[in-house]
């Protein structure tokens, strides 16, 4: 009976590890992801700043297109003259917009995400978007019906960035990740004069084991593992690591790969996952010393 009791705990406590896996997911820039363009419409700040719809967009349109594994992602034309989108109605080049324009470049899952730690990071690569032009990295949580939402954004800057957010644990919720660009309208043939941002996936060809991706092996490359255990993307892993899934051998890569001044100076941390497992055997293995005895 009480072996029965210890298998019965070490079975739950390895469905409960399992669980916390499954609640961490990591995200990249994947140009085979289903990405969707949409616009959102505001009225200019000097014209009260409301919203004035939305709809969906082509992503060629939107002016965010991948070239292999690199997206650009650019400021959004208008090429009708009207009052609607231009002051005084004059369109053309150098001419003013009347709008500006938030244009959401996302992929979207519907229902399989609510509850989970989310995280959606990439390198840029270049921003050279004039002011007033704002590029960032979003996480967006709607409810079922789209009425209302959570967000999390980063700004675009040159070098690694990572959005996290935590989202609703209810049934039916719709999560986004991905990009913003916001910022008037523009005649096209000016759309190259207000910038671009190019952003690509985290290299995985750098230095193995640095899983936060700032050129070093250090104790944030295991906060990093940790964020994305059981998902399939984590910057610079074992070769023979990219594309499988993330597991403990990734941690056991980064931690013989510690420089020694860093193992030396403070612990290393072990997975708490696997620690529940341990203290699990530790359980089954003292009922059945007593059981025996």
């Amino acid at each position: 009976m009480k072996r029965a009791l210890g298998y019965s705990l070490l079975g739950t406590l390895m469905l409960a590890a399992t669980a916390l896996r499954a609640s961490a997911v990591t995200f990249g820039v994947d140009p085979s992801y289903s990405w969707v363009g949409y616009m959102n419409r505001f009225e200019l700040p000097e014209n009260g700043g409301g919203y004035a719809g939305g709809e969906v967009w082509t992503t060629a349109d939107l002016r965010a297109n991948f070239t292999g594994a690199t997206l650009k992602l650019e400021a959004a034309p208008i090429p009708t003259g009207d009052s609607f989108w231009y002051v005084n109605g004059v369109g053309g080049p150098g001419a003013a917009g009347n709008k500006n324009m938030e244009a959401i470049f996302y992929v979207e899952q519907d229902g399989t995400l609510g509850g989970q730690t989310v995280t959606f990071t990439g390198n840029v690569l270049a921003n050279t978007l004039v002011s007033p032009y704002v590029a960032k990295a979003l996480i967006r949580d709607f409810a079922p019906d789209y009425s209302s939402f959570t967000e999390t954004t980063v700004d675009l800057t040159p070098g690694v960035f990572s959005v996290t957010a935590t989202t609703d644990p209810g049934a039916g919720r719709h999560v986004q990740y991905g990009f913003s660009v916001f910022g008037p309208n523009v005649w096209p043939t000016d759309v190259e004069s207000k910038g671009f941002v190019t952003v690509t996936a985290l290299s995985a060809a750098g230095v193995t084991g640095d899983y936060s991706n700032n050129g070093t092996i250090d104790a944030a490359d295991y906060t990093a593992w940790k964020n994305a255990f059981n998902g399939s993307t984590l910057p610079n892993l074992s070769p023979t690591k990219v594309g499988t899934t993330i597991d403990a051998s990734d941690y056991t890569v980064w931690r013989d790969v510690l420089p020694v001044a860093v193992a030396n100076s403070a612990a290393v941390p072990e997975p708490s996952l696997w620690a529940w497992i341990v203290v699990a055997g530790v359980v089954l293995v003292g009922t059945r010393r007593r059981s025996a005895s």
